[in-house]
């Protein structure tokens, strides 16, 4: 339900800084709470430490200005160039084999 009303939200049309959570509230009493749009991924300790190392490796080379975020940039706008080129479909393959280890 999640998922479609996610892609639902993101047919219509909105301002770029609207951000809405769908919150569900089971028979039972649990809560589940889904971010709709862009939003910042739930890293786990695993996702942080491979950023940190990553981090540290190219401070070595640019200095302390340089943050985390521009890591995590520099390597996204790699991934977009590489989605884009004759390698597409063995990144693709790779983003599966790591849904299957972290699911």
């Amino acid at each position: 339900m999640a998922h479609r009303l996610g892609e639902a939200w993101d047919r219509i049309e909105k301002g770029p800084l609207v951000r809405s959570r769908l919150v569900v509230c089971r028979p039972g009493g649990d809560v589940e709470a889904f971010l709709l749009g862009p939003h910042a991924p739930a890293l786990n300790p695993d996702d942080l430490d491979l950023m940190h190392r990553l981090w540290l490796d190219a401070v070595s080379r640019h200095g302390l200005d340089l943050h985390h975020r521009d890591v995590v940039r520099a390597g996204l706008e790699e991934l977009q160039r590489e989605l884009a080129g004759p390698d597409r479909e063995r990144i693709l393959e790779a983003i599966g084999r790591q849904v299957k280890r972290s699911g």
